[in-house]
Order: C-alpha cells, then structure tokens, then sequence
C-alpha cells in the first residue's frame, strides 16, 4: 500500500495470492507480520490478531498508535475489494484503521519499512 513498506521472503508471491483471494468473502485482508517492538508498533501500522496459523484475524487496528501496548503485528499491505477501495486513504489516517477489524492477516516472515535504518 505504502512505497516505504517492503515485504521480501519466498512466500511472497503465495501470500499476496491468499491475501487478494480472500476479498471474494471479505473488504479487507492485510499482509502483516509479528512484531514484538513497541518502537516500532508506535511508528506503524499496529494490529492486535487472534488466532493461529498463517491467517489470522484482526482484533484492533490503528495507524501509529500513542499506546502500542496490545498490538502485536505490523500490516505491511493493505488489500481492498473493489467496492472498498475508497476507503484505503482512511485506513492511514487517525481511527480510520478500525475499518480492519474482524479482517483477516496473512502472515509474512520479511516485513521492513525502509524509512528505518534499524529495519534494513
């Protein structure tokens, strides 16, 4: 979604495919990755996810959240459906990102956002 967000790994191309596979049952469906950070959850986009396996749900969602504490995972991209996609700039922005809830994340291992020198 963001050309700062970078994900790299061998199943990329896999979890792109699952992530837009999964708009056909839902207007959301997110690339994230876990991260125990709170640095760095306070300076991108926080999920809280349940569940277990490489998809899970998302509980709690927000942009640069003040009080990472909660949050365990990244997104690194954000899927749209079509009829959804208008909603993408609020997603960024302020408490637009609750849009996400009960959305599901597709787990990725290389999730860097290339505004870091630390993520690199």
């Amino acid at each position: 979604m963001l050309p700062d967000q970078v994900v790299t790994g061998d199943t990329v191309a896999q979890r792109f495919a699952e992530a837009h596979d999964l708009l056909d049952r839902h207007p959301y469906a997110v690339l994230a990755a876990m991260i125990d950070d709170p640095v760095r959850l306070a300076n991108d986009g926080a999920l809280r996810l349940r569940g277990d396996g490489p998809v899970r749900i998302i509980e709690d969602a927000a942009d640069k959240p003040p009080d990472p504490s909660g949050f365990n995972a990244a997104w690194a991209t954000v899927f749209a459906a079509a009829r959804h996609r208008d909603g993408l700039p609020g997603i960024v922005l302020g408490a637009g990102a609750a849009a996400l809830v009960d959305s599901p994340a597709v787990l990725v291992d290389g999730f860097h956002n290339v505004n870091r020198v630390d993520d690199l």
